[in-house]
C-alpha cells in the first residue's frame, strides 16, 4: 500500500507545483526540501537545481519505518545537486560517495540583527534586483 500512497502523493504534489509555477510564469525553479519523502517529486523539473537541507536524522524518529526513510534519503542524497546539514554530526552521517554535505547551522546572529534594528532599516529602503518581476515561492 505504501508505494501506491507515495505515487499518489507525488502526482498530487507535482501537479500543484507545476500549476503554481505556470501561473506565476516562473522559470528554472530551485527545488529545496528538508524532508526525505520529497524524493518522490524533486525531479518534476528536468533542469532545476535540487537542494536537500538536512535538518534532522529522520531515520531515528520514533514511529517511522526506518528502512523506508533511509531508502528515500539515500535516493534524495544521490539526486541532489547540493546538500546542506544543520550539524557536524549530520554532515558526517549523510556523507556518501559523491555527496559531501555543507555545514549550514540553524541560528541567528543576534549581534548582527540587533544592529539592523538600531539603524531602523526598512524593507522599502532596499533597492530591488534589476530583474523584471522577481519572484520567490515557498
Amino acid at each position: 500500500h505504501i508505494n501506491f500512497i507515495r505515487e499518489l502523493n507525488a502526482k498530487f504534489v507535482r501537479y500543484q507545483i507545476k500549476n503554481i509555477i505556470e501561473k506565476i510564469d516562473f522559470n528554472n525553479p530551485i527545488m529545496v526540501t528538508t524532508f526525505p519523502n520529497a524524493v518522490d517529486y524533486m525531479n518534476c523539473f528536468d533542469n532545476s537545481l535540487r537542494i536537500y537541507y538536512c535538518v534532522d536524522d529522520f531515520v531515528h524518529w520514533p514511529g517511522v519505518r526506518s528502512n523506508l526513510v533511509s531508502q528515500m534519503e539515500d535516493e534524495l542524497l544521490a539526486g541532489s545537486d547540493v546538500v546542506f546539514a544543520t550539524s557536524q554530526y549530520l554532515c558526517e552521517v549523510k556523507k556518501r560517495e559523491g555527496v559531501d554535505p555543507v555545514f549550514l547551522p540553524h541560528g541567528v546572529d543576534v549581534r548582527h540583527f540587533s544592529i539592523a534594528n538600531h539603524d531602523r532599516h526598512r524593507l522599502s529602503d532596499i533597492p530591488l534586483h534589476p530583474r523584471k518581476n522577481p519572484k520567490a515561492c515557498h
